[in-house]
């Protein structure tokens, strides 16, 4: 599975079991992956941040505290110019 997440990231939803190792190489190809994080996973930084830096737009399946993160914020922002 780890695989086909790294060659298309949004094989993530098919993935019956994911660990952050998973979500992080499906978030880094694919940024619209983070939709499908487990929600256990969508809390981790480093899998945030690599959904981010590939897709900016990415902040909009996070829960507000994270929204608010600064640090987030500007990698969202410096990959996708506006939110």
């Amino acid at each position: 599975m780890r695989t086909a997440c790294v060659t298309d990231g949004l094989a993530l939803q098919f993935c019956p079991y994911q660990d952050k190792d998973i979500a992080r190489s499906a978030c880094s190809q694919n940024g619209r992956a983070l939709r499908f994080v487990s929600p256990e996973l969508k809390a981790n930084r480093s899998i945030i941040l690599a959904a981010c830096a590939r897709f900016g737009r990415a902040l909009e399946f996070l829960e507000p505290p994270l929204k608010n993160d600064r640090t987030i914020a500007l990698v969202a922002v410096s990959n996708d110019g506006k939110f």
